[in-house]
C-alpha cells in the first residue's frame, strides 16, 4: 500500500537498491558526455577541414597552370615557361607571366609565326621551308 506521509510531502520514493541522482548530477554527467562528443568530432571536424583545403588548394593551382600554359601558347611561348611561373596565386600568375613576357625577345613570337625554328638566341631556317623557297 502507499505510505500516506511520503505520498503527501511530494518526494518521490524509490525502491530499495536503486541509485537516484540528483539533478547536478545528471546536469554533470549530461554535460561530461557532450564535452567528450564535441572533442571527438571537433578533431574529425578540424581533419576534414583541413583536408578540404589541401584539395582546394590543389584544384585551385592547377587551374592556375592551366590558365598559365593557355597565354603562354596563345603568346607563342613554349608550355616549358610554365616552371619559371609562380602559380600560388592569380596575382603571382600575372606577374610572373608578364615579365616573362617582356623579357622574352619580340623576334621570337616573330620568328614562329614565320614558321622559322628558335635555337637559343639564334634564328636557324627550316630547310624544307627554305627548299619550297617559302620564309
Amino acid at each position: 500500500m502507499i505510505d500516506i506521509e511520503t505520498a503527501n510531502s511530494g518526494e518521490p520514493t524509490a525502491p530499495e537498491g536503486v541509485k537516484t541522482f540528483s539533478q547536478e548530477e545528471v546536469n554533470q554527467i549530461v554535460s561530461r558526455r557532450l564535452a567528450e562528443d564535441r572533442a571527438k568530432h571537433g578533431a574529425e571536424l578540424a581533419k576534414r577541414e583541413q583536408e578540404f583545403a589541401q584539395r582546394e588548394a590543389a584544384f585551385q593551382k592547377q587551374e592556375l597552370e592551366s590558365k598559365a600554359t593557355a597565354r603562354l601558347t596563345a603568346r607563342g611561348l613554349s608550355p616549358d615557361f610554365l616552371t619559371l611561373v609562380d602559380t600560388s596565386s592569380a596575382e603571382a600568375m600575372e606577374r610572373t607571366l608578364s615579365i616573362i613576357e617582356t623579357n622574352t625577345p619580340q623576334a621570337t613570337k616573330t620568328r614562329l609565326a614565320t614558321g622559322q625554328r628558335v635555337s637559343g638566341l639564334s634564328t636557324v631556317v627550316d630547310p624544307i621551308r627554305a627548299a619550297m623557297g617559302l620564309k
